[in-house]
């Protein structure tokens, strides 16, 4: 007779569960997905198999019995630890594969990425890695869609379907040709630098928008001189005296023939973030732990 039991507090421990959280059998089909017709005949198989009704008439709706409460007492348990048992399983499942794909804005390729895989690579010498860079918009597509497991951006607006995780801010600086009249500047401000030709980065880039809030501080922001698709382009340009770049600060060397001159401003900055999918798990939780250490 207890096996019998055990066998149908085990098949509706769930529907028990569901109808002591929302009070009702039509709470309780809706939250498990199944018509309500299912609901009531599965309370009446539990009663059946029980020997003890778990439910009574109350009204147009039904009511726990005593009995039916002690029973919801239990599954919810029971039910609250098999979730945590199926989030573990899901866990180990994600920490068991050797592929974490991550997308990046491409400045953040040249150091601060490799520091963290570099960090992370210690405790899971197994894991590789595929990575794919472009644009901050090309970044924020691919992990909203699922083709990577965390996006590396910076100044990403507001999004619904990730979760984000700032890391770190990161100073923006003036980068002019050393012959330049501003270049034996100690700073410059947005004020002067909307009076020189404009190098900037296309629009969909995180630094056309983080540049076009700054100019746009004091007035209407005049049209670039130049529009490129690689940060490294716009520096190169800046360093032929074409114009004026708004950049990071070079984490490879200035090169020759470019200077790079602190903007006073608050916001010469721009800050850099993990996107994570809510559904991430394993490999991205703990690649994070990883970003965060190489943030500091």
């Amino acid at each position: 007779m207890e096996s019998r039991q055990l066998r149908a507090l085990a098949r509706y421990a769930p529907l028990l569960a569901a109808v002591a959280t929302s009070e009702s059998v039509g709470g309780a089909a809706d939250e498990l997905g199944v018509p309500q017709s299912s609901a009531s005949r599965g309370l009446k198989a539990l009663s059946e198999a029980l020997g003890v009704p778990v439910v009574r008439p109350d009204g147009r709706s039904v009511r726990l019995t005593p009995a039916g409460l002690e029973l919801a007492r239990a599954a919810q348990e029971a039910v609250s630890a098999l979730r945590l048992g199926i989030a573990a399983a899901m866990t180990q499942e994600e920490l068991s594969r050797t592929e974490l794909s991550v997308a990046f804005q491409t400045q953040l390729g040249e150091q601060f990425l490799p520091r963290a895989i570099g960090r992370y690579r210690l405790q899971r010498p197994h894991v590789s890695f595929s990575l794919t860079h472009g644009s901050r918009d090309a970044c924020i597509e691919a992990v909203v869609a699922g083709e990577v497991m965390l996006a590396l951006v910076a100044d990403p607006p507001e999004l619904d379907a990730v979760d984000v995780q700032p890391l770190y801010v990161e100073p923006l600086v003036a980068v002019v040709h050393a012959g330049h009249p501003l270049s034996t500047a100690r700073s410059v401000t947005a004020a002067q630098l909307r009076q020189e030709p404009s190098i900037r980065l296309n629009r969909g880039y995180g630094l056309h928008d983080s540049v076009l809030r700054l100019l746009g501080r004091a007035g209407p922001v005049p049209e670039a001189a130049f529009q490129v698709d690689d940060y490294r382009v716009a520096h190169g340009l800046a360093a032929a005296g074409l114009g004026v770049a708004i950049l990071p600060r070079s984490s490879n060397g200035i090169g020759t023939g470019a200077v790079e001159i602190a903007i006073d401003d608050p916001l010469a900055s721009r800050t850099i973030v993990a996107l994570v999918r809510p559904d991430a798990r394993g490999l991205a939780q703990e690649f994070l732990l990883a970003l965060a250490e190489a943030a500091r």
